[in-house]
């Protein structure tokens, strides 16, 4: 966050509502990261009006979830249609847009076909990309693992 903080300058802000009771849950390294990069780059880099970028992580249920929303560009209905296909197509080779293709594919690889990313987006609004994961699996891969304090 510091060197996108340094690369745009005055360009966007940070608000985190991070939840108490998931500061030491550890996830996989690079789970977060792409997401956030794509909101920055893809999202908030094209407006003009100052960007803000929203991470929530919270317990809800069964289940550990963080939400990276940016009101920056968002997409148009159709473009987030095929994305979203894209998402959950298994055979995808994941050629162009490949971070969060790539981190669905980790994270139902982790955790199970029921886990992984949601993505909403209204052009010209916002995007908001939905983390879901297990709280039952949480620390599996403890080898490949970080705190989403980090």
């Amino acid at each position: 966050m510091d060197i996108f903080k340094v690369r745009f300058s005055d360009k966007f802000s940070i608000i985190r509502n991070i939840s108490e009771d998931t500061l030491d849950i550890k996830i996989p390294k690079l789970l977060i990261e792409p997401i956030v990069e794509n909101a920055i780059n893809h999202g908030i880099e094209r407006v003009s009006r100052q960007g803000v970028l929203v991470i929530n992580s919270f317990i809800k249920g069964d289940d550990f979830v963080i939400e990276i929303n940016d009101n920056g560009i968002g997409m148009k209905k159709e473009e987030l249609n095929n994305f979203i296909e894209r998402l959950n197509d298994k055979e995808d080779d994941a050629e162009g847009s490949i971070g969060l293709i790539n981190v669905n594919k980790r994270i139902k690889l982790f955790y199970g076909e029921e886990y992984g990313l949601r993505i909403e987006s209204e052009y010209d609004k916002f995007t908001k990309v939905t983390v879901k994961i297990s709280r039952d699996h949480i620390n599996r891969g403890r080898e490949n693992i970080s705190c989403i304090k980090s």
